[in-house]
């Protein structure tokens, strides 16, 4: 109800956030319809309505159980365009949070606790997250996480080359043991070309004095 078909990839899991970017993505066909799995006419015509308050702010929620899509949508009483763009831009505009991937982090770590959830004790990359989220300016904690964002993809493209490097480095190795031993090769031919050229002027010389 609160984030309809959306998740952050992974954030489910019962792993640390670790290296984790906090972007919003579209739930898989076969999550969406995790509540239609569960009911014999696959909740076709089921509804759900959320109210939620932040401060003075009343948002009210309706979603279809089918496949969370979003029915009806109010702030305030007065109703609203029902899309998923106009939810996320309202629940991020009332809860001050930066981004609605941050809304989802809060829901899992804070306002909820999932069986599968890592404890927030022993998750310090959650605990980063949160601290950002209470502590800092939304402004700040955004360009936060905009600079972590490109620290992350920074490192991931160090890594990559670095292990292009390694395979084009053992490459450059066989490729020398490769060289190395046609050399030894072409050096043993010529020996042993010298050494039946001598053999020949031998048999020449010892068939002249016969």
């Amino acid at each position: 109800m609160c984030t309809g078909p959306y998740e952050i990839a992974g954030i489910s899991g019962s792993t640390a956030l670790g290296r984790r970017k906090l972007e919003v993505t579209r739930l898989p066909p076969r999550d969406k319809r995790v509540l239609a799995a569960r009911v014999f006419d696959e909740a076709v015509k089921a509804r759900a309505t959320l109210c939620l308050i932040f401060g003075n702010d009343r948002v009210t929620i309706t979603r279809n159980l089918h496949a969370l899509t979003l029915t009806q949508l109010s702030c305030n009483h007065t109703d609203l365009q029902a899309t998923e763009d106009r939810f996320q831009k309202l629940i991020v505009d009332l809860s001050g949070l930066p981004s609605f991937g941050d809304w989802i982090l809060v829901l899992r770590y804070l306002v909820f606790y999932f069986e599968e959830r890592r404890e927030l004790v022993w998750d310090p990359s959650a605990q980063r997250q949160i601290l950002r989220l209470l502590l800092l300016p939304g402004s700040n904690a955004a360009a936060w996480a905009a600079k972590e964002r490109k620290v992350l993809e920074l490192d991931s493209r160090v890594r990559n080359l670095q292990n292009t490097l390694n395979r084009e480095e053992r490459e450059e190795q066989r490729a020398k043991v490769k060289v190395k031993n046609k050399k030894d090769a072409i050096e043993e031919i010529l020996k042993l070309e010298e050494s039946l050229a001598a053999r020949g002027r031998s048999r020449l010389l010892l068939a002249g004095h016969a």
